[in-house]
């Protein structure tokens, strides 16, 4: 086999070494991002990352230049003409893409999206109680004899597993009394302010709101069972509520999601 000339050999060389920076760069963008938006407290290096998808934007674009210039330098590499010819071509598209709508990024901000109104700042703290890394969140236990597996309240076989599941989920009821407490606490509002300012500010806490749903779902379905109907409307209406008032200012998907979910389960 005849050894390619000493221009093609540099070529290469050069190619691959472009090839490396881009992918490392791309993959430093992304794991940027990435930190920034689930690590509490890590502010990023990427002047991108406040804005939440600029440097997964700047990251993705980079990594897919990698693999194009990557897939015409091995369509090349017999002929280097043709790799360069391609390598040529796409430059234009890259620089275009790489300043196309820059000044468009972020059209719209958190703020803008659900303005902050005179009493949000109560409700907003109220409802990051049981947020992760808070006092309360970190205190927060799984109530003891909870079933690992609790049906949909919606399924065929859940009043049976109500019937037989009664004393352990009523004693989990009684567990979460703190919870019902803060849960009523929040819902005497009017409306619930959300004032998130980051993509990584903290969210409400999911596993305290979900054991609330479904033991409400369970106490209300053990006094429907017992005859005792209005008794039952009464434990699913602060449920509904709550989760209705979750979603007009929310700012964020996880608060939609967790809104969305609790009205479901009631």
């Amino acid at each position: 086999m005849n050894a390619a000339p000493k221009s093609v050999s540099k070529l290469r060389t050069l190619l691959a070494l472009a090839l490396l920076f881009m992918a490392t760069f791309g993959a430093l963008q992304l794991l940027d991002i990435t930190l920034t938006a689930y690590v509490p407290g890590f502010k990023g290096t990427n002047p991108y990352s406040s804005q939440g998808h600029g440097g997964l934007r700047w990251g993705g674009f980079l990594l897919l230049v990698t693999a194009l210039t990557a897939l015409v330098w091995r369509m090349g590499a017999r002929r280097p003409i043709w790799g360069a010819a391609g390598l040529l071509l796409l430059a234009p598209v890259f620089a275009y893409l790489a300043v196309d709508d820059e000044k468009l990024d972020d059209p719209v901000n958190l703020q803008e999206l659900s303005a902050p109104f005179p009493g949000a700042e109560t409700g907003h703290a109220l409802m990051l109680r049981y947020a992760r890394g808070t006092p309360a969140g970190e205190a927060y236990k799984e109530p003891a004899g909870l079933p690992p597996k609790m049906p949909k309240p919606d399924a065929p076989e859940w009043a049976a597993f109500v019937r037989e599941n009664q004393p352990a989920l009523s004693a989990a009821w009684a567990e979460i009394a703190p919870v019902r407490d803060w849960w009523r606490e929040w819902c005497t509002l009017p409306q619930v302010g959300d004032l998130t300012k980051r993509y990584s500010d903290p969210n409400p806490g999911y596993r305290p709101i979900k054991n609330y749903a479904n033991l409400a779902c369970a106490e209300a379905s053990r006094l429907a069972l017992a005859g005792r109907g209005e008794a039952a409307i009464d434990c699913l209406l602060p449920v509904v509520e709550g989760g209705q008032k979750m979603a007009p200012h929310a700012r964020s998907v996880v608060r939609l999601m967790i809104s969305l979910y609790v009205q479901r389960q009631a």
